[in-house]
């Protein structure tokens, strides 16, 4: 595993890959808390859910394999905004973690979704504001075919 990401910066450490994430949604606290033990804070923005010590923001995805993504949410996002990380943590029931990684949202954003679906996707916000699209993604092979942007933080042997 290496120890910095792309630009440099220090890769978070998983503590405590056992800790019980199962359930849906709401468990920031507790991938904050148990494991990522000491290196976030958890906060509530609605471009992101966690901070480093030297001001990274994360946005926390748990999955099992297939996650739902909105693509108006992430048609914001330039390489400015897109300073961003993304944080899959994959998980298995009766296992615990088995795979963490992590990649900038702005290179997610370019990866999945075309031109043309972002375009319509901030036409669909103007139009519709409360109006969500639901783009799936199989998180381990996205993992997997995009070793290039994203950073392997724990994988379970």
């Amino acid at each position: 595993m290496v120890e910095n990401d792309s630009t440099g910066k220090p890769l978070l450490k998983v503590i405590n890959p056992d800790v019980d994430i199962s359930g849906r949604g709401g468990k920031e606290q507790i991938i904050v808390d148990k494991l990522f033990e000491g290196q976030l804070t958890r906060v509530h923005r609605e471009m992101y859910d966690a901070v480093d010590m030297n001001g990274i923001k994360y946005e926390l995805k748990k999955q099992q394999n297939l996650n739902w993504f909105d693509p108006r949410k992430y048609a914001e996002f330039g390489k400015k905004t897109g300073l961003v990380k993304i944080l899959f943590i994959v998980w298995e029931k009766e296992i615990g973690v088995t795979l963490v990684a992590s990649t900038y949202t702005w290179q997610f954003a370019e990866k999945l979704f075309p031109d043309k679906l972002i375009d319509l996707a901030i036409q669909i916000k103007d139009i519709s504001p409360k109006t969500q699209l639901k783009h799936p993604l199989y998180v381990k092979k996205y993992i997997e075919e995009n070793t290039d942007t994203d950073d392997i933080l724990y994988e379970r042997k």
